[in-house]
């Protein structure tokens, strides 16, 4: 029987979710809402990645969140340079 890693398939749904969101989307989202100068080291984009994964993961917290995206950091990198 083959063995599958849950995590990884988590992050390949991960993936096709946001290949779903348009690139431009977001961007006029931020301009609307005038947040561009609320990001600090993160992009909206990557927040976006973020929020989503932790409802996919299941994160139960802050912690949790940012102990997975840490782990996981090279495959969320590959979502659209998400950082």
């Amino acid at each position: 029987m083959k063995n599958i890693n849950s995590t990884a398939s988590k992050l390949s749904v991960l993936k096709q979710l946001c290949n779903l969101i348009p690139g431009h989307a977001l961007s006029k989202l931020v301009r609307e809402h005038d947040s561009q100068n609320d990001a600090r080291s993160f992009s909206p984009w990557s927040h976006v990645v973020s929020r989503i994964a932790s409802k996919i993961i299941h994160c139960c917290g802050l912690n949790d969140r940012c102990d997975q995206i840490d782990i996981h950091s090279g495959v969320l990198g590959a979502i659209r340079d998400a950082t």
